[in-house]
């Protein structure tokens, strides 16, 4: 399961984590190079993994509960490759259709939690532009409008700064400019490092999966980060090491409620896989509220 790691390891933090205090950043959204640098209307990351993608294809899910599906995965390779252990060529063609038909956005996302070491041997300075320019090969090979990286573990902070720096300066050689950003929690992505990068990306995902999401949200704001680059992750499935599950509507909702009185870009939700039906599953009733901007 996606994020485990990091939820063990933060579980110990976030007592402390809780009696931060949340910094109120108002003002304009943050640009770059002229560009809108965060979403203007508010945001619902759905992630979709590829080994579901053959029994449940996207017909299967009703995606006008997302603004954006994230296709999960490809991985890194220690030589600075991309392995598509998860997913086919086939497979990434036909979701970005699916989404383009209805007007979402499809985006590609590297890594998953096991990867970490992979990480730090692609982003090494002998292989992290031959990784990076995999990474946008792929996207424009297939179509999709961008990236999230979702380095889980072993994040060694100047190679990350560097990866996100330098994909998103690869990134915006492309026209209409890729979306692009990362997932984070706070027991394996320090906020301090996460709140330098805020400029780079659309959008920061907090993987809150095991809690009402106040914990990481109060971490990472209190880092400096703008409400509108973080979207608030949800969690569908139900873990026995966890004492906590988005697993009712009424959790989700109050999730979303959350992202709303906050001003944050979204919500961020793992996964497809998780839900009972991809078209009746009642917590996607309060994503397509929240979409809605209802």
């Amino acid at each position: 399961m996606r994020a485990r790691l990091g939820r063990r390891l933060v579980a110990g933090t976030v007592a402390a984590l809780l009696t931060c205090t949340v910094l109120a950043v108002g003002g304009a959204q943050a640009t770059r190079n002229g560009t809108q640098a965060s979403p203007s209307a508010p945001v619902t990351l759905g992630y979709y993994e590829g080994w579901i993608q053959q029994e449940r294809p996207p017909s299967a899910f009703d995606l006008g509960a997302w603004t954006h599906i994230m296709h999960f995965g490809v991985y890194p390779t220690a030589a600075g490759g991309l392995e598509w252990a998860n997913l086919t060529g086939g497979q990434a063609n036909e979701l970005v259709n699916a989404a383009h038909e209805q007007d979402k956005k499809a985006i590609l996302v590297i890594g998953s939690e096991g990867y970490g070491e992979q990480f730090v041997e692609a982003t090494k300075p002998a292989n992290r532009a031959g990784f990076v320019a995999e990474i946008v090969n792929a996207m424009r090979q297939h179509g999709y409008d961008g990236i999230d990286i979702d380095w889980e573990e072993h994040v060694a902070a100047d190679q990350f700064r560097s990866l996100i720096t330098e994909l998103r300066t690869a990134l915006d050689e492309v026209q209409p400019r890729p979306w692009l950003s990362f997932d984070a929690v706070s027991g394996l992505l320090e906020p301090e490092l996460a709140a330098e990068l805020t400029e780079y990306v659309e959008v920061i995902h907090l993987m809150a999966y095991w809690s009402d999401g106040r914990d990481e949200l109060a971490a990472y704001r209190s880092a400096g980060i703008p409400p509108h680059k973080l979207a608030l992750g949800v969690g569908l499935y139900v873990d026995a090491q966890d004492g906590y599950h988005d697993d009712t509507r009424q959790k989700v909702r109050a999730k979303a409620e959350l992202a709303r009185t906050e001003q944050l870009a979204g919500l961020g939700a793992w996964s497809f896989g998780h839900l009972d039906d991809g078209h009746s599953d009642p917590r996607l009733q309060p994503l397509r509220e929240f979409v809605a901007n209802e």
